[in-house]
C-alpha cells in the first residue's frame, strides 16, 4: 500500500508556531488563571520544572540575561537521571524571533526554585483581566484581598507573546 506524502508546515517565527496551535485558541482571558496557577508559589522547585516541561505550548518570561534583561523562553527539557545517564542537565528555547532565537541552558535551580519573598499585594486578578489598554494598567489599584508570591517565571498568555516580545 502506497503512502501519501505529508505536507509540512514551515514557520517563519516561533510566534507563528505558537499562533497555529491548539492551546493558542484555548487560553484565552477567560482561561488564565488556571494558566498561572498551574505554576505559583504553592509548588516544589521539582513539580514547577515538571510542569513547565509539560506545557511546551506555553512562552514563559524569565529574568535570564546577566544585564538584568527579561527573555521569553520555551521548550524546556530535561535529560538525563538515567541509570546509564545519571547527570541531569536541561536547555530551553529563548526567543521567538527567527533571526535571534537561540538555545540556552538554565540554572534550574535558580529558575525553579520556591520563592522565599514575601507575599505582594497586587490588583485582583477579576481587574487585571479586564484590562485592555496600557492606560488601563497605570490605573489598577491593588487589593488587600490579593496577594501574589512571584516565582522566578511567569507563563505568558499567548495573545500577549507577540506584544511582549
Amino acid at each position: 500500500m502506497a503512502s501519501s506524502p505529508t505536507e509540512v508546515t514551515k514557520y517563519v517565527s516561533w510566534f507563528e508556531w505558537f499562533s497555529s496551535r491548539e492551546s493558542s485558541s484555548l487560553i484565552d482571558k477567560e482561561n488564565m488563571e488556571p494558566l498561572f496557577s498551574a505554576f505559583d508559589s504553592s509548588l516544589s522547585g521539582n513539580d514547577c520544572k515538571a510542569a513547565v516541561g509539560k506545557h511546551e505550548e506555553t512562552v514563559f518570561m524569565a529574568k535570564l540575561s546577566l544585564n538584568g534583561g527579561l527573555n521569553l523562553f520555551h521548550h524546556f527539557k530535561e535529560i538525563g537521571g538515567a541509570l546509564y545517564e545519571k547527570e541531569k542537565d536541561a536547555g530551553f528555547i529563548i526567543g521567538i524571533s527567527h533571526s535571534i532565537a537561540t538555545t540556552m541552558t538554565p540554572d534550574t535551580e535558580k529558575l525553579f526554585e520556591k520563592p522565599s519573598c514575601a507575599v505582594q499585594v497586587v490588583p485582583t486578578v477579576t481587574s487585571i483581566l479586564k484590562v485592555t489598554s496600557e492606560e488601563e494598567i497605570d490605573d489598577l489599584q491593588v487589593s488587600t484581598a490579593q496577594k501574589f508570591k512571584p516565582r522566578n517565571l511567569v507563563p505568558v498568555p499567548p495573545f500577549l507573546v507577540n506584544p511582549i516580545s
